[in-house]
């Protein structure tokens, strides 16, 4: 969809355990001609109703849907980071919109455009926490800014393209070292990342992981 260019935002894994609440209605980026960015939601279980599947109003990426979401002033969109609209919605957008849950399959995989309005649905079950991974890539074609949420040091530096290189070059293995022909773009950012000080109030030094750590690793304080 965003071609090789297309650039990493975020990379994590979304966890809602029994008893979550359900989010509020929202895109995750404001409306704009070019969409800014797609997402991919992959189940790491199955999914049944229960567990507060995703979400979904399709077709609602549009100018029109967004403005009638947003009470007719679609600048309230652009408020934030994403355009989560406080209740009330009207009621005659929700009565209006065809409605689709996620009842996705282990390793079945979503994707949207983050302008079409979705929200997690309430977790009711008893004992099944609902895991799924996602990956979120932001399209070369559009000036949006967007906030990536990823560790310092690879914000802005993973296009679709290098990851698919790298991973083909890894071949299965978690680093390159044993190649003995470098660390590889993945290991060279880690190690960037593992050395960045943050000068902050009281000198708080952040480190991620260990000499050895690789992409994904834990930080610690020290």
């Amino acid at each position: 969809v965003v071609g090789e260019a297309g650039v990493l935002q975020e990379l994590a894994c979304l966890t809602s355990e029994p008893g979550s609440a359900q989010q509020p209605l929202h895109p995750d980026t404001p409306w704009t001609p070019i969409p800014s960015a797609y997402t991919a939601f992959i189940a790491l279980q199955d999914v049944d109703v229960e567990m507060g599947p995703t979400l979904y109003l399709p077709g609602t990426q549009t100018k029109e849907a967004h403005t009638s979401f947003f009470g007719g002033d679609l600048s309230l969109g652009n408020a934030g980071v994403s355009g989560v609209r406080r209740p009330p919605i009207p009621e005659e957008f929700l009565r209006s919109r065809e409605v689709k849950l996620g009842l996705l399959k282990a390793g079945d995989l979503a994707l949207y455009n983050q302008q079409t309005l979705h929200c997690g649905s309430a977790n009711e079950s008893r004992d099944k926490v609902r895991r799924q991974f996602y990956i979120s890539m932001k399209n070369p074609l559009a000036q949006s800014k967007l906030c990536a949420s990823l560790r310092p040091a690879f914000r802005n530096k993973l296009t679709l393209g290098a990851m698919k290189d790298e991973l083909a070059a890894l071949n299965g293995r978690r680093t390159r070292v044993d190649e003995g022909g470098g660390r590889g773009l993945f290991g060279k950012l880690d190690e960037v990342d593992a050395l960045e000080v943050r000068d902050t109030e009281g000198a708080v030094q952040i480190r991620f992981g260990d000499e050895g750590s690789q992409l994904g690793s834990e930080y610690e304080i020290i």
